[in-house]
């Protein structure tokens, strides 16, 4: 199956002014019924239908493949995308709406957040539907300028076909990738603070050593606010496009397995603090379970130390990580050894493991 994810904007209200004199039912009825009876060569069907009915036209989508609008968080988008999911339902199109908060006109520091939100809603879908082995694709003729414009660079980013119809176009085409890439070492090298900055889980300074470490190539990414810093729309963009990137590749990053059996894999307490940090034998059997993993060695403990647990690239050694146990108010970090010796490989272990164990925050 298909899925074709659908920016959206207001054309059909400028077009069907007249009758739509407010948001209601019985005005979305009317206009429903108004559009379902244009042939598909209508361009009174507005920028988001005359370009749908010209990629059924290419057999680019077909009658059962399922459609997303993405509206922006106004009462307007939500009306049109209402109209616009039941036109597409009666053509055979299986279809849903989906409210992108802070996506408006009015603040601009909200439309910022908007995009951001924009990103964080076709991850979620890519991750949905690539899982089920459906393919995806972008169509961005509708909605805000800036929105049709990012919308191309999150294909790029997710390796999507993006379809744009112009005005004076007959159909809707393909567009071009942009003639740039991105370098999964780097991400990977700086994941744990893009993670930080993204999630929101933690306040991060602008004057944290981590966030001073990053090259300037990616400074790019970050808003500051108020002495802290998170990612802005396009980090977001950056740091979830990779991380479905890195999902859909992983077994061919880390290294290979060890061939041992996890029972005869040990687990080594410093100072004899087995039991001292309640979850960590539980948490660390989970780890050692993981293929590629042969040993694990605790080398810190701390009782009083707030943190996210977490897995990062040991900067000294290719044949291990770093993990962070933080959990219960206290931290426990260990050294987790890898089958090989390998400092992209054990990058990527970072990343899996953070993947596995952890999962999404």
């Amino acid at each position: 199956m298909r899925v074709l994810l659908n920016t959206v904007g207001t054309s059909i209200l400028t077009i069907w002014r007249d009758q739509v004199p407010q948001f209601d039912e019985e005005c979305r009825t009317r206009l429903v019924r108004a559009l379902s009876a244009l042939p598909a060569s209508d361009r009174r069907l507005g920028a988001e239908l005359t370009s749908i009915h010209s990629l059924l036209r290419q057999e680019r989508l077909t009658l059962g493949d399922r459609l997303y609008f993405l509206v922006s968080e106004t009462p307007e988008g939500q009306f049109v995308g209402s109209v616009l999911r039941d036109v597409s339902q009666q053509m055979g199109l299986p279809s849903e709406i989906a409210v992108i908060e802070k996506l408006q006109s009015d603040d601009p520091r909200a439309f910022l957040q908007g995009l951001r939100n924009l990103v964080k809603t076709i991850a979620a879908c890519y991750q949905n539907h690539t899982d089920r082995g459906h393919t995806l694709a972008i169509n961005a003729t509708g909605g805000y300028k800036a929105q049709i414009a990012f919308a191309g660079l999150i294909g790029q980013v997710f390796r999507l076909p993006v379809f744009y119809q112009f005005e004076a176009f007959p159909q809707a085409v393909e567009l071009p990738p942009l003639p740039v890439d991105f370098a999964m070492d780097q991400w990977l090298a700086y994941r744990c603070i893009l993670e930080a900055l993204e999630s929101g889980n933690e306040l991060v300074s602008v004057n944290d050593p981590r966030v001073k470490s990053l090259p300037d190539s990616l400074r790019v990414l970050l808003e500051p606010s108020q002495g802290y810093v998170v990612l802005n729309a396009l980090g977001t963009l950056y740091h979830r496009g990779f991380w479905s990137r890195f999902a859909s590749q992983a077994s061919a990053l880390v290294p290979q397995p060890s061939g041992l059996d996890p029972a005869d894999k040990k687990i080594v307490y410093e100072d004899h603090n087995r039991g001292k940090h309640r979850g960590l034998e539980e948490w660390l059997t989970r780890v050692i379970r993981v293929p590629y993993v042969t040993r694990i060695q605790t080398f810190w403990y701390h009782p009083d130390y707030p943190g996210l647990s977490d897995f990062e690239p040991d900067p000294t050694a290719g044949d291990r990580v770093i993990a962070w146990y933080c959990e219960h108010g206290a931290a426990t970090k260990s050294y987790v050894f890898l089958s090989e010796n390998d400092p992209f490989k054990a990058k990527a272990a970072a990343a899996d493991l953070a993947r596995r164990i952890i999962g999404p925050r």
